[in-house]
């Protein structure tokens, strides 16, 4: 497996170890959970959302969890993508983010600048991909 496996692996694992923590519903919310939801949109989940947008052929940046919200870097981000995200996930569980790159460009960068060895040309120590900043 390469790096970037891993590190989906990893943060898959994360989030599965994380879901799994924190305080026991109380009898009002066991009663909420017992009552069918008319709703079918579910939260977004990373897993879940990164296995839509591959299915969907969604151009993305990746994805990312910060403060509790999952943002989603979608490249060329309009209303049909985001309608359709709106449809299967709970608005207010993701923020879609309008970007410029894919992960996939970024990574491809990176490896240039490796391969090339413009690290030396361009004076620079090391560099690494933000997927924040949707750059290198």
């Amino acid at each position: 497996m390469n790096d970037r496996t891993w590190r989906w692996l990893t943060i898959l694992l994360a989030a599965v170890i994380l879901g799994g923590c924190g305080a026991s519903p109380d009898k009002q919310g066991a009663e909420l959970e017992s009552k069918p939801h008319l709703d079918s949109r579910r939260p977004s989940q990373p897993g879940e959302m990164r296995s839509y947008l591959a299915a969907k052929n969604i151009p993305n940046g990746d994805i990312y969890l910060q403060d509790g919200l999952l943002y989603v870097n979608v490249v060329a981000l309009n209303e049909r993508i985001e309608a359709e995200i709106a449809e299967l996930f709970v608005p207010g569980s993701y923020k879609l983010m309008n970007v410029k790159y894919t992960i996939q460009q970024l990574e491809a960068a990176q490896q240039l600048l490796l391969d090339q060895n413009l690290h030396e040309e361009l004076n620079i120590y090391s560099s690494g991909i933000d997927v924040i900043g949707n750059k290198i």
